[in-house]
C-alpha cells in the first residue's frame, strides 16, 4: 500500500509491521525498498510525502529486490507519479 500527498519537498517513510518477521527481516525489506526508491524517486514529478506500508508475503522468495522493484514502478505509474503521466493531484485539491 502507498499513501501520497502533495508537499514542498519529497519525502519517503517506509512501515513495516510484525507480521513480517522479525527485526532482520523487517530491517531487510526496509533495505530493498529503501533500494528500490532511489531509482524511482529521479522519476516522481513534483514533490510528494510518501508513505510505504508493504504487506507480509507468504514465501520467504518474494522478499526480493526486482519484487519490490516491479511493485513500486506499477503503483507509480498507476497513480500517475512519474515522468510520462500527468500528475494526479486532484484527489488533494
Amino acid at each position: 500500500m502507498i499513501l501520497y500527498s502533495p508537499a514542498k519537498e519529497t519525502r519517503i517513510g517506509i512501515s513495516v509491521g510484525k507480521k513480517h518477521g522479525n527485526s532482520v527481516v523487517r530491517n531487510r525489506v526496509k533495505r530493498l525498498i529503501r533500494a528500490a526508491m532511489r531509482e524511482e524517486t529521479l522519476k516522481i514529478v513534483g514533490n510528494y510525502h510518501i508513505v510505504i506500508v508493504p504487506r507480509a508475503c507468504r514465501d520467504k522468495n518474494d522478499y526480493r529486490f526486482s519484487v519490490y522493484r516491479k511493485d513500486i514502478r506499477s503503483v507509480f505509474a498507476r497513480e500517475k507519479l512519474t515522468v510520462g503521466g500527468k500528475k494526479n493531484t486532484d484527489q488533494y485539491s
